[in-house]
């Protein structure tokens, strides 16, 4: 039985980067070596960055709370 070609537009869209290879080369000792790399290490990077990111931005709020806090308390204790 032939395959049914389809086209691009018509697949279903993956939801993430888990399963899907790209495929390239590294030079070891002079040599050209074909490797497969996991698109998945991308994804895991690009949600610990936004982690991190958010962490950041939550870290500085908290800080800037705690710096007008302690302003106001200063101000109070001189009347």
């Amino acid at each position: 039985m032939p395959l049914k070609k389809k086209k691009i537009s018509e697949l279903n869209e993956a939801s993430d980067m888990k399963g899907f290879f790209t495929i390239g080369y590294r030079v070891i000792n002079g040599v050209k070596t074909s490797l497969k790399f996991g698109l998945e290490k991308i994804q895991t990077a690009l949600d610990n960055m936004l982690k991190a990111t958010s962490d950041a931005k939550t870290a500085t709020t908290d800080m800037r709370q705690l710096e007008a806090i302690q302003a106001d308390s200063r101000n109070e204790s001189f009347p």
